[in-house]
């Protein structure tokens, strides 16, 4: 099966805390098809699979603010 990568934490850590995996992570993770940063996954990475991020209600209310800036690749 697909890898499955949960999403633990709503703020971009983008590596600096163990233990949380932020959206921007678990992107990273998917597009490398490696652990990232905190994520960790079930199932497999791989060219034959599509990958799984799995967003939980964080809070009440809670929302994922995505920003792109020119320029960077991340």
């Amino acid at each position: 099966s697909a890898a499955t990568i949960t999403v633990n934490t709503a703020t971009d850590d983008f590596g600096a805390v163990p233990g949380n995996c932020s959206l921007r992570e678990a992107i990273q993770s998917a597009n490398n098809g490696s652990d990232f940063g905190g994520c960790t996954h079930t199932g497999f990475y791989g060219p034959a699979f599509i990958d799984v991020i799995e967003l939980p209600a964080l809070a009440p209310g809670g929302a994922f603010t995505l920003t792109r800036f020119t320029g960077h690749d991340d």
